[in-house]
């Protein structure tokens, strides 16, 4: 027979364990939105830094995507790789400081950029949104390929 302390450290027992399942099942599935950009960012300097521009086209939203091909971004990349070599030197990229804040299916990412280990940028925020369960970056700014109002939040288009 089984005593009453026994119940309820085995009541306490299940408990921690489906606890610990939640956590863990949240965490694989790749945490809170925040975190999950974050990544995403941290996944773009590698990628930049690897000149994989692949990864980073398909941040991209679904949107960008549609209006421009992989081998324009490609070529945009390229160009915009070879500037910073130009103009910066030999060096590989950093995120560094990341604060996002979700509001919706919108997304706001402010962060410092290091390139050679020195700070090149501190930058306004980037835009992301959100789509079928999926963070993607917004080009925000007009002179960049592929700009497409209707990524942005509506306060700002």
């Amino acid at each position: 027979m089984i005593s009453t302390q026994q119940k309820k450290l085995i009541g306490i027992g299940a408990g921690i364990v489906i606890i610990v399942v939640v956590l863990v099942a949240f965490f694989s599935a790749g945490g809170s939105d925040e975190r999950q950009i974050e990544k995403s960012i941290q996944k773009s300097v590698k990628a930049w830094n690897k000149k994989d521009y692949r990864i980073e086209y398909e941040r991209m939203t679904p949107n960008y995507r549609n209006n421009v091909s992989y081998e324009q971004w490609k070529n945009y990349a390229e160009g915009l790789s070879s500037l910073g070599l130009l103009f910066l030197g030999p060096g590989k990229m950093e995120a560094s400081n990341i604060n996002v804040r979700v509001k919706g299916q919108w997304a706001y990412a402010s962060y410092k950029v290091k390139y050679g280990g020195e700070i090149i940028d501190s930058t306004d925020e980037d835009i992301f949104r959100k789509v079928k369960g999926k963070w993607y970056d917004v080009i925000d700014n007009p002179m960049t390929l592929g700009y497409n109002r209707e990524d942005l939040p509506p306060d700002r288009r």
